[in-house]
């Protein structure tokens, strides 16, 4: 019974799994009648970010806080919760609306998305979880490709940069954002540093000056130079990063989770029969394997902090397999995609690229699951192929 309603967990137990399956085939045969719904889940979002701009201001304009202690006030956020639930959400739907801005041909909508973006970057620092960064920096070796496909892009992007730089400005002199700040740690403390945020206008006024006086011609010659540039200093910052954060580090990489790895692993490993190794002890049943640390620290755990290890503990090896198998087709259908100029494409791989490195940091909850679900949805929308002209989307045929 606590596997099927998974209450020994995060609350993902075999209940909620067989609901998410039965609504993608309730829903799916109804592509072209279900598409505009989407539409208002996006001003949803943007309350979340706003609220979330909010919370970090102290303002908790609908008392959510009112059980909560003070010490705890910055580890909830909007109507989602806890931040690390909260970084699941952000990496879905932050690429998603940078890329819909960047690739986005008429004004209006262009500045809805502007908005949407921004105010959803500002709440991924403000939410001060360090997985976001972990989501970003995946997310980003395939958003990178998009947002400098051309000049235009290129200026986009570098207005969305600077305003993200006024915006970090403005809040480190505000004194409502000063706790919040005060309290902050990780890597969002580098992007409020005075000295990065001189850096991100120096990087985002070279962006810009380039983009207006630049030739399209050359700069499409060269393109791909470019791009692999970006990306291989990219990655070499990815690897210090890497090799700071856990081969440097004080052993207790983050916040406490290489201790329940450890113990998540070492239970595996001493304690798993057989079968329990091969088909796991239930969805969402991890609170079992976490006894050990639930009496050493008089709290309870009950998640692995990693969706990875979590379904190798509760779903066992084959479980992991198929988790592994799923993520697995989703990179080689981009691999193989010939719609990596279409904003909604690239928009939707980059969110669920963004959600699954953050995975490995958190486990899943059922807002972000439905989410995920959500986007599996749209993507299906847009499975037959796109017609391009010159680069803009000129027609998207349907599949009945």
């Amino acid at each position: 019974a606590e596997a099927i309603k998974g209450s020994l967990g995060w609350h993902i137990g075999g209940w909620v799994i067989l609901f998410l399956i039965v609504t993608y085939f309730a829903l799916k045969e109804e592509r072209e009648k279900t598409k505009n719904l989407y539409y208002p889940l996006f001003f949803v979002c943007i309350f979340e970010f706003l609220l979330t701009i909010s919370d970090s201001a102290g303002m908790d304009l609908f008392a959510f806080r009112s059980e909560i202690k003070r010490s705890l006030y910055f580890g909830y956020y909007a109507t989602i919760g806890n931040c690390n639930w909260y970084v699941g959400y952000l990496s879905l739907f932050v690429p998603l609306f940078v890329c819909l801005y960047v690739g986005e041909e008429k004004k209006g909508l262009r500045l809805f998305y502007y908005f949407a973006s921004i105010s959803g970057i500002i709440a991924s620092v403000l939410n001060g979880a360090d997985g976001i960064y972990l989501a970003y920096g995946v997310c980003s070796f395939f958003l990178i490709p998009f947002l400098f496909d051309s000049l235009e892009r290129i200026k986009r992007s570098s207005i969305l940069l600077f305003s993200m730089d006024i915006l970090f400005l403005f809040i480190r002199s505000l004194s409502l954002f000063k706790e919040r700040l005060f309290r902050l740690n990780g890597f969002g403390v580098i992007l409020f540093d005075l000295r990065m945020i001189v850096i991100l206008f120096v990087l985002s006024l070279i962006l810009f000056i380039c983009s207006i006086k630049a030739d399209e011609k050359k700069y499409q010659d060269n393109k791909r130079k470019f791009i692999g540039l970006i990306e291989l200093c990219l990655m070499m910052a990815a690897v210090f990063v890497l090799y700071k954060e856990i081969i440097l580090s004080d052993g207790n990489f983050g916040n406490g989770r290489s201790e329940i790895w450890l113990v998540s692993f070492e239970r595996y490993r001493r304690d798993y029969s057989l079968f329990r190794k091969l088909f796991g002890i239930g969805p969402e049943l991890s609170e079992y394997v976490y006894v050990p640390l639930t009496e050493k620290y008089n709290a309870i755990y009950d998640s692995s902090h990693s969706e990875a290890i979590q379904m190798l503990l509760t779903m066992g090896l084959f479980g992991l397999l198929s988790w592994l198998a799923c993520w697995s087709a989703i990179f080689v259908s981009y691999f193989k995609s010939n719609k990596k100029k279409n904003r909604i494409i690239v928009g939707l791989y980059c969110g669920m690229f963004a959600y699954f490195g953050q995975r490995f940091v958190n486990s899943a909850t059922i807002l972000n699951l439905s989410v995920l679900l959500a986007f599996v949805l749209v993507f299906s929308q847009y499975e037959d192929p796109i017609k391009l002209n010159a680069g803009k989307v000129v027609s998207v045929t349907f599949k009945r």
